[in-house]
């Protein structure tokens, strides 16, 4: 039984540490990459809400950008949430309204894969927090198969 609590467990921590460690990799990459200057097309307030487990969840509000910007011949359409979000949906409808349509942003891209792009201040997510719990989840599941065998 202790091996496949290890299974489930390692299976788990490698799930969360990749949730949040990938965007949160790209996230720093992106400080990185070229430049250009885009376009904002629309800015909204939008809900979320991420599943906590135990049948909790952890809701707020985060800037919603949907803005447009060319790469070379290649013109891109991405959506963005900006800031992080918060519970506060005030302060979040505070940044909304100062992203005006037309409005011209800075655009950061991955000269790679030009579709990758944010704007400044982009939340892309990720925790180095949870990517770190994810990473302890895995070394107990592996102590725990390594001495079960």
């Amino acid at each position: 039984m202790e091996p496949s609590i290890g299974s489930l467990g390692g299976v788990v921590g490698i799930g969360v540490a990749l949730q949040n460690g990938l965007p949160l990799a790209r996230a720093k990459a992106s400080r990185q990459w070229q430049s250009t200057i885009g376009r904002i097309r629309s800015a909204q307030v939008a809900y979320y809400s991420v599943p906590t487990g135990r049948g909790g969840s952890y809701s707020g509000y985060a800037p919603s950008i949907d803005f447009e910007y060319t790469v070379g011949e290649e013109h891109f359409e991405r959506t963005a949430y900006v800031d992080g979000g918060s519970r506060n949906f005030d302060s979040v409808d505070e940044v909304v309204r100062r992203c005006r349509s037309g409005q011209k942003v800075t655009v950061r891209y991955d000269s790679a894969h030009p579709d990758r792009a944010v704007v400044e201040g982009e939340y892309l997510g990720g925790s180095e927090v949870l990517t770190f719990f994810g990473c302890i989840i895995c070394a107990f599941a592996a102590l725990i198969i390594v001495s079960s065998l």
